[in-house]
């Protein structure tokens, strides 16, 4: 039982590892942590599996099961819904090894964020490298063409540039809460150095949803855990003056004057992403408003989707959008409805980190649920296996010896 235990902590280790495993083989950690779950339950002989709370958190998925009802495209059914099942996987997961495994200690803990923050700056490593072995620095090459080989050609990892920012911008959170954990200063020295390596990748990546989600996130956290008022005046400066920097850094400030600039609006252009988004949240609207109570169904939205680009423009066609909205996604899905649940279940995981006092949960919902807005994070991979994860891990997890407790009450 004990080495069980210990194995089932080793499965949750290793997605500490996550940035760096190639993206076409992302589900196996949680296959495996599944198969461990499952040989735990197995095992006890006398658990009572808490039906009400794993249901809860596997509700989005149920909302996508329930929507079957309304789609009339099946056809390739099983993308969708096998890309999400980590919602439901998950709190099965958890569910599983509920009377087995129900905290974990401090130092466990601090040992997973320690090494996920490693391995991020590590991946930013390997991505100078790479850039470096392609002639980044010696040829004049657009780097759109670049941001192309990082999704497609990069060592088997090959990662969106929009999810490799959104792994380091989680080692951004991760950083913080283990500036606050450890007292040595070597051991904060090495964090702030690997903080410049982070948001050096993350300047360069240039992805204005995850710059602008961890810049809130990251005045929430300091905020709250600076407690002299003095002192929380340099926080909010510095978090301003990094923001100004990244305005002015010739990379990002290219794609964030795209949004203010009204030719944005008017005309899509296959180099305007905001022009780009801008169609496709048209689109989406116009679908939403066609049925706003209960939605398409998960098996018609591309389709209803790809039938508007087409009238739209072609530019829209080229890359097989989706709505670049989780929101307006789950609206396009399960109707206004399944958008309320989903944003219920989110407002009840932000009162129980406030309630717990629990900062670092706080801050990855906020920082998640702002990224949302542009992207459609449960619709990848590399998205869904790390929301889903965070969110019921500390959901059913509790952490011993810790100053903001992760103690969660049972759903009645």
């Amino acid at each position: 039982m004990e080495k069980l235990k210990k194995l089932f902590l080793y499965g949750l280790w290793l997605f500490a590892f996550f940035p760096l495993i190639p993206n076409k083989i992302k589900g196996l950690p949680v296959i495996l942590l599944f198969t461990i779950a499952l040989i735990l339950f197995l095992t006890v002989k006398k658990y009572k599996f808490n039906v009400k709370k794993v249901a809860f958190y596997a509700s989005l998925y149920l909302l996508y099961l329930l929507s079957l009802f309304f789609t009339t495209n099946f056809i390739n059914i099983d993308k969708p819904l096998a890309t999400r099942l980590s919602i439901i996987v998950f709190p099965l997961i958890f569910g599983l090894v509920g009377s087995s495994i129900t905290e974990i200690s401090k130092h466990q803990f601090q040992i997973f964020l320690s090494t996920y923050f490693i391995v991020s700056v590590v991946y930013c490593g390997l991505i100078v490298i790479y850039f470096y072995q392609l002639g980044f620095l010696s040829e004049n090459v657009n780097i759109n063409l670049y941001y192309s080989y990082l999704t497609n050609e990069m060592w088997y990892i090959n990662q969106h540039p929009i999810y490799a920012s959104m792994f380091i911008a989680i080692a951004v959170l991760f950083g913080l809460q283990l500036l606050f954990l450890v007292k040595k200063w070597i051991y904060k020295s090495g964090i702030f150095m690997g903080f410049i390596v982070l948001f050096a990748m993350l300047l360069f990546l240039s992805r204005k949803s995850v710059l602008l989600a961890l810049i809130l996130a990251v005045t929430v956290y300091m905020v709250y855990q600076i407690k002299s008022r003095k002192h929380k005046k340099y926080i909010l400066f510095g978090i301003i003056a990094i923001g100004l920097l990244i305005l002015a850094a010739p990379i990002t400030q290219n794609r964030f004057k795209e949004v203010f600039n009204p030719k944005s609006y008017n005309k899509i252009e296959n180099t305007n992403s905001t022009s780009i988004r801008f169609g496709i949240y048209k689109c989406a609207i116009e679908n939403i408003m066609l049925k706003p109570i209960f939605g398409h169904g998960v098996g018609d939205v591309k389709n209803k989707l790809q039938s508007c680009y087409a009238k739209t423009s072609e530019v829209l066609l080229e890359d097989d959008h989706n709505s670049h909205n989780q929101y307006l996604s789950i609206w396009l899905c399960c109707g206004i409805v399944g958008l309320i649940l989903y944003v219920g279940f989110l407002l009840f995981n932000f009162k129980k980190a406030l309630q717990e006092k629990n900062i670092l949960f706080f801050s990855l919902l906020l920082f998640f649920c702002i990224l949302m807005l542009f992207e459609n994070i449960l619709e990848r991979q590399s998205g869904v296996i790390l929301f889903s994860l965070i969110v019921n891990f500390f959901a059913f997890i509790t952490i011993q010896n810790h100053k903001n407790s992760f103690n969660f009450d049972k759903l009645n």
